[in-house]
């Protein structure tokens, strides 16, 4: 194979780095709010003012979309790296499912997630009243549903790195680990951990998917990982300029493994995931 468009590699790292970005500010602006209570962004009545919940579901619904972007040129890019090198049929089909995930969270914006406070939820079409006017259970889902594929995706790009050299923190093997970190962090801590731990009981507002507010510190971390994913990524790549061209990989000797992870760092981590 020829190898990737380069246009695709750079509207691809971009749109991670831009959404990874994104997603940082979405759940910082969620904790200033519904964990430190800051009085200019809380309406007397509780929860999110007119102006801050303008901004949370522009951070949460944006990010979705250039997670999306990114990720339709990442199946373009598969398309045009080697099978050897995690593209082909199961990196076009890795990539389709992180796409997808993003398809979900752009939508997370203007859903009301805490509405999905246990499990039983997750598929009802029964109106919850969180929100404004009242909406399905179901259609609440949607960020759960888009993280649930962010963890399958950074999961399956996480576990073709194994094997792949770990001295360098700018390689593919940490790319991808920052990848899996990230989705997973976000995924246990914020999502569903507390739907896990809110039993099977009927609607309940003292449930931890609505009073639990430490987890909106996690998921920070968490997105602070997939955005540490992007910035290697776009790095060995030349991505951003300067900085990505100096400090890409330069070809190794004779070790197959290595020979191997300098591949995957040309194809733009061919093998690995992200959100």
């Amino acid at each position: 194979m020829a190898g990737p468009p380069r246009v695709f590699v750079l509207l691809a790292d971009w749109g991670n780095t831009i959404a990874g970005f994104l997603l940082m500010g979405a759940f910082l602006w969620g904790a200033l709010i519904y964990s430190v209570g800051m009085k200019s962004l809380v309406a007397p009545e509780g929860g999110p003012n007119e102006f801050a919940l303008k901004w949370l579901q522009f951070f949460f619904c944006s990010e979705g979309v250039f997670y999306a972007f990114a990720e339709l040129f990442m199946i373009g890019i598969m398309a045009n790296t080697p099978p050897e090198f995690g593209g082909g049929t199961v990196g076009c089909m890795q990539f389709a499912i992180l796409m997808a995930g993003g398809i979900f969270f752009s939508f997370s914006g203007l859903a009301i997630p805490p509405c999905i406070t246990n499990v039983t939820y997750l598929f009802n079409t029964n109106s919850c009243n969180l929100s404004n006017p009242p909406t399905p259970y179901v259609w609440n889902a949607v960020a759960h549903y888009g993280i649930t594929c962010f963890m399958i995706g950074t999961a399956i790009g996480f576990k073709g790195v194994l094997a792949a050299p770990k001295d360098k923190f700018i390689s593919p093997f940490w790319g991808c680990a920052m990848y899996f970190l990230g989705a997973w962090t976000i995924g246990i801590f914020k999502f569903w951990g507390p739907v896990l731990f809110g039993g099977l009981n009927e609607f309940d507002l003292t449930a931890p998917a609505i009073t639990w507010t430490l987890p909106w510190w996690f998921a920070l971390v968490g997105a602070f990982f997939l955005f540490l994913g992007a910035i290697i990524f776009g790095i060995m790549n030349g991505s951003f300029g300067k900085i990505g061209s100096n400090s890409a990989p330069q070809p190794q000797p004779n070790p197959d493994m290595e020979k191997r992870a300098k591949s995957l760092a040309e194809h733009h981590g061919a093998i690995c995931c992200t959100v």
